[in-house]
This record gives structure tokens, C-alpha cells and sequence, in this order.
């Protein structure tokens, strides 16, 4: 057996997932016993078990059996209050949510419309409306944005798993909620289908991101309707809040302030993950839509 020891916290940015990404990438295909180890976790975004959650269905998808070991208190009540533990360990491992904020850890097939209306609307938007009170026009965005992801892992991924949960921050007046895939990934499926950076592609991975982000561009059939796009999504969260893509080496991520931050990843991620940080607070004044040329930084992991 061996053993994937969690670091002592797993937190939104480029740094903390690539290093976990990177425990992952390294197990041995020769022993096929994984046992997760959370001894030293003390802390982790519950909007971030998505990410945790199809690192581990990748692994039990290429023949592994994975076992989860030590959860420290704090952590486990994060895991069952917002059905992680519960989907991963299919256990009777649940916990009231007494604070009401967590959107919970949920897999479904992409081209589920109704189920993914249905958590929008009964687990989503209950909780929000349980804290805050929302316009009709920011739930159509937030539902219109949940919905073109899952429709762009349908279209572009080659995956049918979608792997989502939320987090719901009300004295921050903040909802993160993020949602993942298993398939090629974004710079896998730009670069195949235009051709613009050869056989090294995965290298220009938050170049290839940023390209699907822009107005126009679409790696989707002629033939197929179009529905908003990464670039639509981006549009909103313009206004919204903040948008985070990380797929194979690529970590790109749209700022409050409307900023674009590009970094390469040194360890790949294998599919997308699209974390939607929206500012749920009326009072917020949103600055201008100007972006700035984006910076690239190396991470070695």
C-alpha cells in the first residue's frame, strides 16, 4: 500500500492544488492500494473538495482502491457536512450543516439538465436565500454561468462527470462554488483542434486558456448550437465576482478588479476545474472591464 499524505492545508491558488496535484501524479501504477492520509490536513476550502474529490475518482477509475486515513476533527466536519465523505467513502458519514452554508459535494453526468436545475434550485439557492436576498437577474446569472460549464464539459471535454460543491460565506456576502471534470482539458482541446503551438502545447497551457476566454473563439463543431462560452462566463464575472481556471498546466484567473493572472503549472492537472467566486454584496462598486496584459510566473512542482 502506499500512501498520499495531504499537506497541513489545501486553499485556493496556484501553489497549494498544483502541490496536491502533484502527491497525486506520483503514485505508483505497481501497487494499486492508495490510502489518502489526512493526519497533518487541519484546513480546506469546502468549495475546493471537487478538486480533492476527481483527483481520487481518477484513481479508483484506473483500477486503484483508495482508502482514507486520519481525519482530524475539524476537517472530517467540513467532509460530512457537505456529503464528501459520504459520496467518496458511501458510508453513512452525514452531518447537519448548523450553520446552513454548505453547498454540498454532488457527481453527476453532464448532460443532466434537470438534476443540475434541481441543485441549482433546491440545494444552491436555498441556502443563499437562507442568508441573503438575491435579484432575479444575478440567480439567472449565477444559474446561466453553473449551466454553460457543465454544457463546455459536455462539448469540449470529452468527459460526461461532473463533479461540483459550493461554499457560501455570508458575513463575506460570498458564494465560491466550483466544478470539475475528468477530460483533455482545455489547452488539450484548444491546441488539437487550432494547432497553435505543435506537439509542446501543454507548455503554453495558460496561453491556450486565455485564448478560449476571448470573444469569438470556439473549439466547438460549426454545426453545433453555441450557448455563452468561457468568454461569456468571463463577461459576467466581470461583474459577478471572480472566475479561476485551472486545466492541464495552465492556472488562469480573472480578478475582482479585472485583472488576468497567467501562471504554468509544472504538474498536470488532468481535466478542468472552473472556480466561480461570486461578490454577492449590493453595495460593491465594480471598477472598469480593462484588462491588463497578462504576466506568466514558473512554479516548480
Amino acid at each position: 500500500m502506499q500512501t498520499i499524505l495531504l499537506p497541513s492545508e489545501i486553499k485556493p491558488g496556484c501553489g497549494s492544488l498544483s502541490h496536491v496535484q502533484k502527491l497525486f501524479n506520483a503514485v505508483n501504477k505497481n501497487d494499486l492500494v492508495v490510502a489518502i492520509d489526512f493526519s497533518e490536513l487541519t484546513w480546506i476550502n469546502a468549495e475546493l473538495c471537487p478538486f480533492l474529490g476527481i483527483n481520487i475518482r481518477l484513481l479508483q477509475k484506473n483500477n486503484f482502491k483508495v482508502l482514507f486515513r486520519n481525519q482530524q476533527q475539524k476537517v472530517a466536519k467540513i467532509l460530512n457536512q457537505n456529503n464528501f465523505n459520504n459520496s467518496l467513502l458511501r458510508g453513512n458519514y452525514s452531518m447537519e450543516d448548523k450553520f446552513n452554508t454548505s453547498i454540498p459535494f454532488i457527481e453527476l453526468q453532464a448532460d443532466s439538465i434537470e438534476e443540475i436545475n434541481f441543485y441549482i434550485e433546491n440545494e444552491l439557492f436555498r441556502k443563499i436565500d437562507s442568508e441573503l436576498e438575491l435579484s432575479c437577474d444575478i440567480r439567472q446569472q449565477i444559474s446561466d454561468a453553473i449551466f454553460e460549464v457543465a454544457d463546455n464539459t459536455k462539448t469540449h471535454s470529452r468527459s460526461n462527470r461532473l463533479v461540483m460543491c459550493g461554499q457560501l460565506y455570508p458575513q463575506k456576502h460570498r458564494l465560491s462554488f466550483t466544478i470539475c471534470d475528468d477530460g483533455i482539458g482545455i489547452p488539450n482541446k484548444v491546441n488539437s483542434t487550432e494547432h497553435i503551438y505543435g506537439k509542446v502545447g501543454l507548455e503554453e497551457s495558460p496561453k491556450l486558456i486565455d485564448w478560449a476566454t476571448k470573444s469569438g473563439n470556439s473549439t466547438k463543431d460549426i454545426n453545433v448550437p453555441r450557448g455563452l462560452g468561457l468568454a461569456g462566463i468571463m463577461e459576467s464575472m466581470k461583474i459577478l465576482g471572480e472566475l479561476t481556471i485551472i486545466s492541464n498546466k495552465g492556472f488562469w484567473k480573472s480578478t475582482s478588479s479585472n485583472h488576468t493572472i497567467l501562471n504554468n503549472i509544472r504538474t498536470e492537472f488532468h481535466g478542468t476545474l472552473i472556480k466561480l467566486d461570486f461578490l454577492l454584496n449590493p453595495d460593491i462598486e465594480f471598477p472598469g472591464t480593462t484588462i491588463t496584459t497578462p504576466t506568466i510566473d514558473n512554479f516548480d512542482f
